[in-house]
């Protein structure tokens, strides 16, 4: 028998439930009601503070699992990632990262194309046609496992060691932490979100308040996030999902694997610039510079160039990020968390973000433009 109230177990004979003080029906019928009833609803809630206990897991195995884009490609999520992302940007007209992932595929066509003329010129017409066609089907190869590789394990474990992400082991975390939120997983793809099969849960090692999906696969919550009114939990785990559903994590994993191709040919040229300016010749040629003035230029020039490719990436990638994060506040909203959302963005989210929740939060609204959006449609939160 349970109360109808708090849905506390009690005795049969039982006359107040001895949690919250509710006085109980004495007629059976009407307690075997309540009881159902009191069953039910705790078979429907979804987000459990720290102090409640497990959800069963039986209605864990009860739930449907939706085969995450079946409206873009179909496959499993590690098949064809980058496929899959590209697709969506298209369909989404998401203009910054097109244009992003054009000039990166521009870039890789053209070296492929400039190799065939110097290789004829440097071995000859056969053997260049063939270095050439060796570079032409080699480089986009490499380019294409590199990007599978970042979207995929790879990309996630470096965002996890960034943030500071670990698996949860201990059983009162895993209470607390991984079946509320995979319960609210379950849910999401009930209500028709298509996510992979295999989101992990971690625990981000912060003090703040956070819940933060750093991967497709990956989504992390701090435990202060777990001491939080449920319905406060559960509009940010929702608004985590649903970027996922739209996989906006991706664009901070594609930012920062292909710069890191830019980032390791731009640290190779600032060390040697560096190195030809302190240890170069500095006699002049007749029509040529020293060394060691060709070194700071190099120097200077790799900086200058390596800073500004940074920012452009960050613009192109920008409008993308914010539009996301403001549908899957709509989505939040129309789920009918909205207040809660805008509770958690004016009291809870952290002011001052470290560097591994600084790189989470790239691009996205400030907290006020984001409650402003909610307002206009429609939700009733004052502060």
């Amino acid at each position: 028998m349970f109360c109808p109230k708090c849905g506390n177990e009690i005795k049969e004979a039982a006359k107040f439930c001895p949690k919250c003080g509710k006085e109980l029906v004495n007629q059976q019928g009407s307690a075997q009601q309540n009881s159902n009833q009191a069953q039910n609803s705790q078979q429907n809630k979804n987000v459990k503070k720290h102090t409640m206990k497990t959800i069963s897991s039986k209605n864990m195995e009860q739930t449907t699992i939706s085969d995450f884009g079946e409206d873009l490609v179909s496959g499993n999520i590690k098949e064809r990632h980058f496929a899959k992302f590209y697709t969506l940007v298209k369909r989404e007209k998401r203009m910054g990262m097109l244009v992003y992932l054009t000039i990166l595929l521009a870039f890789v066509a053209t070296l492929v194309i400039g190799s065939f003329p110097e290789a004829i010129s440097e071995y000859g017409f056969f053997s260049g046609i063939f270095q050439a066609i060796f570079t032409a089907i080699v480089l986009p190869t490499f380019t294409w496992c590199l990007f599978q590789l970042i979207l995929n394990g790879f990309g996630q474990a470096c965002m996890r060691l960034i943030v500071g992400a670990s698996k949860i082991e201990r059983q009162d975390m895993i209470e607390s932490i991984t079946i509320p939120v995979e319960a609210i997983i379950a849910e999401a793809r009930r209500n028709g979100l298509t996510l992979p099969n295999d989101i992990k849960v971690y625990q981000m090692k912060t003090d703040e308040a956070v819940v933060y999906a750093f991967g497709m696969n990956s989504i992390g919550v701090s435990y202060a996030m777990t001491e939080l009114p449920e319905e406060v939990f559960k509009a940010k785990v929702l608004a985590e999902l649903y970027r996922i559903h739209v996989m906006d994590p991706d664009y901070l994993l594609f930012m920062l694997g292909s710069n890191l191709i830019s980032i390791i040919l731009g640290l190779f040229a600032i060390v040697v610039g560096w190195f030809y300016m302190t240890f170069g010749d500095r006699r002049k040629g007749l029509l040529t510079e020293s060394d060691s003035m060709m070194g700071a230029l190099l120097f200077a020039s790799s900086i200058v160039c390596l800073s500004a490719w940074m920012g452009v990436c960050f613009l192109f990638i920008r409008g993308g990020v914010r539009a996301n994060q403001f549908e899957a506040d709509r989505y939040v909203a129309q789920c009918g968390y909205g207040e809660a959302l805008c509770l958690y963005l004016d009291n809870c989210m952290p002011r001052e973000f470290k560097f591994g929740l600084k790189l989470l939060e790239m691009g996205h609204p400030s907290r006020n433009h984001r409650i402003a959006a909610l307002q206009k449609l429609g939700v009733a939160y004052k502060a």
